[in-house]
């Protein structure tokens, strides 16, 4: 029993115990580290990656140049909507349009579109 005690008492005088303790909570830090840029990665590259740009042609003559944002149902559950980033509030006073999906004639990609997202507004422009 005494040379039981006198080896833990010299394993823990040694010092090797608090040294992978050190290496395991390091390992875990780095690891957590390494997650959380991966996970603002993927969430903000987004915001700078080119989106699919549509260009409507609607029963009033009227053209429409946006990214489709989100398809739904109307209030009363008998058309669908899509809603439409158009990001050109200084232009048009809005951000998002909703439109009607049988008030639209064509829908086209054209590829001479791109977009440019600065700071705080989505610009798009046509060749």
């Amino acid at each position: 029993m005494a040379t039981t005690t006198k080896n833990m008492n010299k394993f823990w005088r040694v010092g090797e115990p608090m040294v992978w303790i050190s290496a395991a909570a390091l390992a875990i830090t780095l690891l957590t580290a390494i997650i959380l840029l991966i996970v603002i990665m993927v969430n903000g590259l987004g915001v700078f990656w080119p989106s699919e740009l549509q260009q409507l042609e609607l029963k009033d003559g009227r053209r429409v140049n946006g990214q489709l944002m989100r398809t739904e149902l109307t209030a009363d559950g008998s058309a669908m909507r899509r809603q439409y980033k158009i990001a050109n509030r200084d232009l048009y006073g809005l951000d998002f349009r909703w439109i009607d999906e049988e008030q639209i004639l064509k829908e086209q990609r054209p590829s001479n579109f791109w977009s440019w997202r600065g700071s705080s507004m989505v610009i798009f422009m046509v060749n």
